[in-house]
C-alpha cells in the first residue's frame, strides 16, 4: 500500500465578509481537493487536546500519532533534533530578541513585536555576542553551562547542561502574548531556583539590549529595537517510537518547518527541503513514492497568508495548491491501482488535513477540530462532501483524540495490506 499524506497549515479559518461570509477553503476553486473529497471520507479532527495551546508543535506532534499530553519535547527540542544540534541530557530553549515597550513610552512595558522589528541575522548576532559576554561578566554562575546556537533573524537556541530542572517551569512563546504586559509571562514555577535563573537573565537582558548601539541605531530609524531577550519552548532530546517501529513503514517527510523536520527526524522518518516551487515538490513527492511506502508534504502558505492577514493571498495558495500539489501526486497515487477490487493491485489512500485554523482576522493560530479527508482503498462515505470547516463539523467521522488519527488512516477498514517487494 502507497500512503501520502498533505497537510494544508492553517487553511481553517472563520467565515469572511470579503468572500460572502464563506472560509477560505469554501472560496476557493479547488477542483481537485472537491474531486477527492467525493470519493473519499470528510470528517474533523482534535489536533490539540483541551487546555493546550494550538502550536504547531503540538498539532504536529498529535498528526503524527503521539499525544502531546503524554509527549513533553517542547518546540526548541523539535528544531534542535530538524538542525542537528545534540542536547545530550540537559534542556534546550528558545531565546528569541523581542521588542518591549520602552519604560517612557505610553506601550511600556508591554510585547510590542516577538520578532525584534524583524531584526537582521547581522544585527542579531552583534546583539547576542554582546549580551552572551554581557551575562558571563554579570551573570556568570547562571549562564556558565549554556550554550548557544544561532538561528536565522530573531531566533537562537540555548542548551542549558547545568542540571537544574526546568521541565515544569512554564514559559509563554512570544508571539502569544503580542500586546500584553511581558513581565506577567516571565518564565514562573517548577523547581526551585530553576524559574528564578531564567528571569535574572531576561531583565538583565534589557540593561544591555536597551542601550546598544545596534538598538539606538534602529530606534534613530524608526525600526522596533530588539532590546529583551525572552526564553521559551523548553525541552529534553525527544524519545518518540519510530514509524518503521509503530507501522513497519519507510516515510518521507517534505516541509519547511523546523519543528516538522525535527519530528520526522525525531521519529525516523527520512526527512527532505522542499525542492524549488510547488510543482517541483510535487514531483519530488512522487519519486519519493516510488521508494517509500509513506510520503508527507505540508504546505505553510495557507498559515503565512493568515498571518499577514490577507484573505486574498490564502485563497489563491488554496487554488494552487490544489492544481500544483494535490492533483499530481493523487495522480500519482492512482497509478498504484485499487487494491480492493484489483488483487494484484499495490494500492493507494491518500489524507488531506489541517493541523490548526489560523483565522485572518485574528493572525493567530485558533482552538478547535480540523477539517480532514481520507481516500483510497477501503475508504467509502455514504454522504458526499466538500472539504471545509462546516462540512467537517457535520460529519459522523470524528476522531478525539487526534493522536488515533494515522493509525486510522493507515490500518482502519483494511481487508489486507499487500507489501510491496523491496528492492
Amino acid at each position: 500500500m502507497k500512503y501520502a499524506i498533505i497537510i494544508l497549515s492553517g487553511a481553517a479559518d472563520q467565515a469572511l465578509p470579503e468572500l460572502d461570509h464563506r472560509t477560505p477553503l469554501q472560496a476557493a476553486h479547488m477542483p481537485q481537493l472537491r474531486s477527492l473529497a467525493r470519493r473519499g471520507r470528510v470528517g474533523a479532527v482534535a489536533t490539540v487536546p483541551e487546555g493546550f495551546e494550538p502550536s504547531s508543535e503540538h498539532c504536529l506532534l498529535t498528526l503524527f500519532g503521539h499525544d502531546p499530553r503524554r509527549v513533553l519535547c517542547g518546540r526548541a527540542a523539535l528544531e534542535a533534533e530538524a538542525i542537528g544540534v545534540d542536547v545530550g541530557n540537559g534542556f534546550v530553549f528558545r531565546l528569541d530578541l523581542v521588542t518591549i515597550g520602552d519604560e517612557r513610552s505610553r506601550n511600556a512595558g508591554l510585547m510590542l513585536d516577538h520578532t525584534g522589528g524583524r531584526i537582521p541575522t547581522t544585527e542579531a548576532d552583534v546583539l547576542l555576542d554582546d549580551l552572551l559576554a554581557y551575562w558571563k561578566r554579570e551573570s556568570g554562575d547562571l549562564v556558565r553551562a549554556m550554550e548557544i546556537t544561532r538561528m536565522p533573524g530573531h531566533a537562537a537556541l540555548v542548551i542549558d547542561r547545568s542540571g537544574r530542572d526546568f521541565a515544569d517551569v512554564h514559559t509563554a512563546a512570544p508571539r502569544s502574548i503580542v500586546g500584553e504586559e511581558a513581565a506577567m509571562h516571565e518564565p514562573g514555577g517548577g523547581a526551585p531556583g530553576a524559574a528564578d535563573a531564567l528571569r535574572q537573565l531576561v531583565e538583565s537582558s534589557f540593561d544591555l539590549l536597551s542601550r546598544h548601539e545596534v538598538n539606538l541605531a534602529r530606534v534613530e530609524q524608526g525600526l522596533h529595537p530588539a532590546n529583551l531577550a525572552w526564553f521559551w519552548g523548553q525541552g529534553r532530546r525527544p524519545e518518540l517510537a519510530s514509524i518503521q517501529q509503530r507501522f513497519g513503514l519507510k516515510a518521507a517527510a517534505i516541509g519547511q518547518s523546523l519543528v516538522l523536520r525535527g519530528l520526522a527526524r525525531a521519529t525516523g522518518w527520512n526527512v527532505h527541503l522542499p525542492a524549488g516551487d510547488r510543482a517541483s515538490i510535487a514531483d519530488q513527492a512522487c519519486r519519493l513514492l516510488e521508494s517509500h511506502d509513506l510520503v508527507l508534504v505540508c504546505d505553510d502558505a495557507p498559515d503565512q497568508a493568515s498571518h499577514v492577514g490577507d484573505w486574498h493571498a490564502k485563497t489563491e495558495s488554496l487554488e494552487r495548491i490544489d492544481s500544483e500539489l494535490i492533483g499530481p501526486v493523487v495522480d500519482r497515487l492512482s497509478a498504484f491501482g485499487d487494491a480492493e477490487r484489483d488483487p494484484a493491485a499495490i494500492g493507494w489512500r491518500a489524507m488531506v488535513v489541517v493541523d490548526h485554523a489560523t483565522p485572518v482576522q485574528t493572525r493567530e493560530h485558533a482552538p478547535g477540530p480540523t477539517p480532514v479527508l481520507l481516500a483510497g482503498s477501503w475508504i467509502r462515505s455514504a454522504v458526499e462532501r466538500d472539504f471545509s470547516e462546516s462540512q467537517a463539523e457535520t460529519s459522523d467521522m470524528y476522531i478525539d483524540p487526534g493522536h488515533e488519527l494515522i493509525e486510522f488512516f493507515l490500518r482502519g477498514g483494511l481487508a489486507r495490506v499487500r507489501k510491496e517487494p523491496r528492492s
